[in-house]
């Protein structure tokens, strides 16, 4: 886990409370606005910032998610930007996450990636 800083923090506290609220209101399933382990197999274990599970994949809750979340967000830092733009994008793209956030406070950007068998694309 990275240490998080105050921008991180803000930003993350934002998405929870908004996308928390929408999936709460229009009872959506769950969101996870915490770091909890996903595990997508005994090598591949990751703590993503953010995660929704939809109804049809609820059942993969456990004490942890084992199984792949329909949404995940992660907040980019100096020490996460290789892990969270390379490494993860590809894991989650092979494990069926449906949609994918990368937020970047440095740049104030966000980068939303869509799966298209098995691989994280952006839309054009």
């Amino acid at each position: 886990m990275h240490p998080r800083t105050t921008k991180h923090q803000e930003i993350h506290g934002n998405l929870a409370f908004s996308i928390g609220t929408h999936i709460r209101n229009n009872k959506l399933a769950i969101a996870l606005p915490v770091p909890l382990d996903v595990h997508f197999d005994k090598q591949n274990v990751v703590q993503p910032d953010f995660q929704y599970i939809s109804e049809s994949r609820k059942n993969m809750i456990k004490d942890w998610m084992y199984g792949s979340p329909d949404f995940i967000i992660e907040v980019t830092s100096a020490t996460t930007l290789k892990t969270d733009t390379l490494t993860k994008l590809k894991l989650y793209g092979n494990y069926d996450v449906i949609e994918y956030w990368i937020i970047k406070p440095n740049e104030q950007i966000v980068k939303v990636y869509h799966n298209h068998n098995h691989h994280m694309q952006l839309p054009q």
